[in-house]
């Protein structure tokens, strides 16, 4: 496999990360506040517990897959949009405006 399909491979699964990260989050964030107001937690033991599996834990596997997501994308980016240093200066030296002669 060429490395620009592996490049463009792996930002696919980034995307796709964050998307259901994105969706993991919200669905355990909207468990953990739904289960707080409706006063669930002060239920008991099994309630606690089903708001960490159901709220918890998908709340912080969702914010992990899409901070993970947005890491690759960034060095994507970087790598389309890398710089190789200054531009090259024009054949014949500087503009006589920059200091040339």
């Amino acid at each position: 496999m060429s490395d620009t399909a592996r490049r463009i491979g792996m930002a696919v699964l980034r995307a796709l990360a964050q998307v259901v990260g994105g969706l993991l989050a919200i669905f355990g964030g909207g468990c953990v506040i739904g289960a707080t107001f409706s006063g669930m937690l002060s239920e008991g033991f099994s309630a606690i517990q089903f708001v960490v599996l159901f709220g918890v834990l998908p709340l912080v596997a969702g914010i992990r897959l899409f901070l993970w997501g947005q890491g690759e994308r960034r060095r994507l980016m970087d790598f389309i949009v890398r710089r190789r240093g200054p531009p090259p200066s024009p054949p014949g030296g500087p503009p006589p405006s920059e200091g040339g002669r």
